[in-house]
């Protein structure tokens, strides 16, 4: 494991690092699945708070080097302490990114999988 800002980080791999993006299909359908991950802080997470800035800007870092689009990220108050809109290469490889972060024992998550209006429309079939 290595030392950020005196939290162990799991060695596992980035978020995207076992993902590729699919090929072969048309520009329109060759996005990345995009998903939105709502974070509660866990006790561990709460004691190193004066933390949480620098440690989501390391593991950003990390996962857009591995061929994550983090789109957004926000502190929020109400049930869950953070929210991130990711981009994965992959199915596989966003759970194995969410098993990495788990591991780090910060945060608990839950994950939903986003639909744009042109994915949902080809979802559904035609109007």
């Amino acid at each position: 494991m290595a030392a950020s800002a005196g939290v162990a980080l799991p060695s596992r791999q980035p978020i995207g690092a076992a993902g590729a993006v699919r090929a072969g299909r048309a520009e329109e359908t060759s996005r990345m699945p995009r998903y939105v991950v709502l974070y509660r802080f866990t006790d561990s997470g709460r004691k190193h708070l004066k933390e949480t800035v620098h440690r989501a800007s390391e593991i950003r870092e990390l996962n857009e080097a591995a061929g994550f689009d983090v789109l957004a990220h926000y502190w929020t108050q109400g049930h869950y302490d953070l929210v991130t809109v990711v981009d994965a290469p992959s199915e596989e490889a966003m759970m194995n990114g969410l098993f990495s972060i788990a591991e780090a024992g910060n945060v608990s998550s839950e994950t939903l999988r986003a639909f744009t209006d042109e994915e949902m429309q080809r979802i559904i079939g035609p109007a």
